[in-house]
């Protein structure tokens, strides 16, 4: 089984405009076209994965809710992060990731976010954007 680093290789899960490309750079969207999800929502469907639970009080539409995905070997942070919209909102940016986790795990939930969620991508530290199946190739290539 092989792990990641989160911090090191600054991944985060994040919506962006539905897509039928498997990778894309995160300059080639435009704000006005991500798809706007509701932050307790999507909390409410992170909860609801197998293995994760919340380790905050905060309010989901705050930059301080977090949850927590932990097995025997592996622990890692999912931490909320924000769009602030000028319209309305604040509405889901992502979930910045840090701690270590198994590729398998990380596709695991990144997979059913995206079942329930629609457009949601693997973020890197070189702002290339995957899909599940697609960052999972990647990392195992």
């Amino acid at each position: 089984m092989r792990f990641l680093d989160c911090d090191q290789l600054q991944l985060g899960i994040v919506p962006e405009p539905p897509s039928t490309s498997e990778v894309s750079h995160s300059s080639d969207s435009e704000l006005s076209e991500i798809v706007q999800l509701d932050p307790a929502t999507v909390a409410e469907v992170l909860l609801t994965i197998p293995g994760i639970s919340c380790s905050s009080t905060a309010d989901p539409a705050s930059w301080d809710w977090e949850a927590i995905l932990a097995a025997s070997d592996m622990t890692m942070r999912i931490v909320m992060t924000l769009l602030e919209s000028d319209e309305r909102g604040p509405f889901w940016g992502g979930f910045a990731l840090h701690g270590r986790v198994s590729v398998d795990e990380l596709w695991r939930v990144a997979q059913e976010l995206r079942a329930r969620l629609g457009s949601i991508w693997i973020h890197d530290a070189s702002c290339m954007m995957r899909t599940p199946d697609a960052f999972r190739e990647y990392v195992e290539s």
